[in-house]
């Protein structure tokens, strides 16, 4: 058998094979053009063994001049598929100079069926036999066809659609298989268009063997492609390993990972979180099923959220309750990534989710908890007072007493003077409204019960603090100076809250000094305005100041001076003021004396309920 139809039939073989396996390829992973554009080369090349096995073996001239003119069908699809396949790998190359070359491309093939005999000749005068492959092979000779310049026309094109192509490949240097496929494509492509030229010019007497030079250019191109496809299947295999590794940590700490589609709503998860909102083990989810698996007094904050982290790309986090079919409820706390195309427009949303039920409650017990406490000092704070009360309460109680005597009296003689009896119920009701304020504020400040955080203002609340323990100052022989500034913003606290917090402090300073001079007992309170809208308020006192081993452990709790004391005020005290989202502080004065002081963000639009 002849071997260059054994050659040939074996190079046609092996082309369709690769094409037909990166066919499959790209029908399996239609994102992977490449391979698609690779394929139609191959099929192409196969073409081009067919023609020239029947150019080199045709019988008579008319066979040859057959496959002379169906060579350009399997050149058109080679040159369209090389172009498209260069644009898509390596992303470079003139797109009008590759349209250019197509359409050329396609005008020498439309001239080639309406020609009377091909592009190539005007009529064949001979065929005469040539030695190729130790084999015995046809060579043309006739008149060449002017219009043929057309089809080589688009050949230069090609060319310098390719070395442009190169130039890019190789000014990148970031891949070396990329460069050699480049250099092949073009080394080989260039030699085909040299052995087109002479042969069909009759320069040399040589076959028509294009093939030959394609070939070269599929093997080039499966080698890298095929190399790559390993590469893929190899990191493929290494990506299953990581992701089995990392279900394995997330399934151990609980975590479950969702990825929102945007584009479509789609809401892809792992088992774990399915379970964590009560979803179906199987079955497509949606952003909107979500939602509606949320709590509705935390589905507005989250949807506003996620609406923020996808049009500013900032980082999602939230805490919220699920509602399970049961009526219990599920604390949720969630994080994600907002990841975006070329085009700048939101794709997907990344995150994790973990259930926090249970630190949830922990953290709700512990807030009854230390209201409890909070509760228990108040009264223990009411019960050093107990005294100081009763005679803030018996001025008044006497004054209407006396009062109502003296009325008594005016209203038992002849002569009434009503001017007088009105100024004695006037002084009546006076002070039993002083009565009525000082009880008032008492049942306040031992009310227990929940606390609600408003917009108040914060010198009023210092104020009503004071006159809690004004009697104490005074039986003290303490004065207090007052130094609040004024049109300071309304803070969002607890009045009754800060009250204890201020009566505590001021009962402090006060036993503070009692081995200090009388005439220089002084507890000074300040409120002022700091930078960011913080808001501080200090009371100081001129006592012995605070030991300097202690300081560092005054709000610890039970770390008292005291001895009748319990050490749980002044922790008391800075627990309230953090969860104000403040902060409190001990110093010594520089001339003498202590200073607690505590500062809290104000913002009088903010309801902190």
């Amino acid at each position: 058998m002849s071997p260059v139809f054994i050659i040939w039939t074996m190079l046609a073989a092996v082309c369709l094979t690769l094409s037909f396996i990166h066919g499959l390829t790209w029908l399996r992973l239609r994102k992977e053009l490449s391979n698609a554009a690779f394929a139609l080369v191959a099929f192409g090349t196969a073409l081009f063994c067919i023609t020239d096995l029947v150019m080199m073996k045709a019988p008579d001239i008319d066979m040859y001049g057959v496959g002379v003119r169906w060579l350009h069908v399997p050149a058109f699809i080679v040159i369209a598929a090389l172009i498209w396949f260069i644009r898509l790998h390596f992303q470079a190359g003139r797109p009008w100079l590759g349209w250019l070359v197509i359409v050329i491309r396609a005008l020498s093939l439309v001239l080639n069926f309406t020609l009377d005999f091909n592009l190539n000749y005007l009529e064949i005068t001979a065929i005469q036999k040539e030695r190729f492959l130790w084999d015995s092979v046809n060579d043309a000779q006739g008149i060449p066809n002017p219009w043929m310049a057309v089809g080589q026309i688009s050949l230069f094109l090609l060319i310098a659609y390719i070395l442009d192509a190169m130039v890019t490949v190789w000014r990148r240097r970031n891949n070396t298989g990329d460069r050699v496929l480049i250099g092949s494509i073009a080394f080989f492509v260039i030699a085909s268009t040299v052995n087109a030229i002479l042969v069909l010019w009759e320069v040399v007497p040589y076959p028509l063997t294009v093939s030959l030079h394609f070939i070269g250019v599929v093997f080039s191109m499966a080698f890298i492609l095929s190399t790559r496809l390993i590469q893929s299947v190899a990191l493929n295999d290494n990506l299953r390993e990581s992701n089995e590794r990392m279900s394995l940590a997330t399934e151990s700490v609980g975590l479950g990972i969702w990825k929102w589609d945007i584009p479509s709503n789609h809401v892809w998860s792992t088992q774990r979180w399915r379970e964590l909102f009560d979803f179906p083990d199987a079955g497509t989810i949606t952003y909107d099923d979500v939602l509606r698996k949320i709590h509705p007094d935390d589905r507005k904050e989250i949807g506003d959220r996620v609406r923020i982290a996808i049009d500013h790309g900032t980082l999602l986090v939230g805490e919220f309750r699920v509602q399970l079919p049961d009526g219990r409820e599920r604390w949720i706390a969630t994080r994600g990534n907002t990841h975006r195309g070329s085009d700048g427009r939101a794709l997907h949303l990344l995150g994790v989710a973990v259930d926090i039920t249970e630190r949830k409650t922990m953290e709700m017990e512990s807030q009854q908890n230390r209201a409890e406490i909070a509760h228990l000092s108040r009264v223990a704070t009411m019960g050093e007072l107990l005294g100081l009360i009763a005679h803030e309460i018996n001025q008044p109680l006497t004054a209407i007493l006396a009062n109502a005597q003296a009325a008594q009296r005016f209203l038992g003689d002849s002569r009434i003077d009503l001017d007088e009896i009105r100024q004695i119920h006037a002084d009546i009701a006076s002070e039993g409204q002083r009565a009525g304020d000082t009880i008032h504020r008492l049942r306040a400040l031992l009310k227990k019960g929940d606390f609600i955080r408003v917009p108040t203002d914060l010198n009023q609340t210092l104020q009503e603090a004071l006159k809690l323990v004004r009697s104490e100052c005074r039986q003290r022989n303490i004065r207090v100076d007052l130094h609040l500034a004024a049109g300071l913003p309304q803070v969002p606290l607890d009045p009754i809250q800060i009250q204890q917090v201020m009566v505590n402090l001021i009962l402090n300073a006060a036993q503070a000094m009692d081995a200090t001079n009388p005439d220089e007992r002084v507890i000074t309170i300040t409120s002022n305005l700091l930078e960011d809208d913080q808001v501080n308020v200090s009371v100081s006192d001129r006592g012995s100041g605070i030991r300097p081993d202690i300081l560092p452990h005054l709000f610890e709790p039970f770390m008292t001076t005291k001895s009748e004391g319990m050490g749980l005020g002044l922790r008391i005290c800075k627990s309230i003021i953090e969860s104000h989202g403040g902060a409190m502080r001990a110093e010594n004065h520089h001339d003498g004396g202590a200073v607690l002081s505590f500062t809290i963000s104000a913002d009088s639009g903010k309801d902190m309920s």
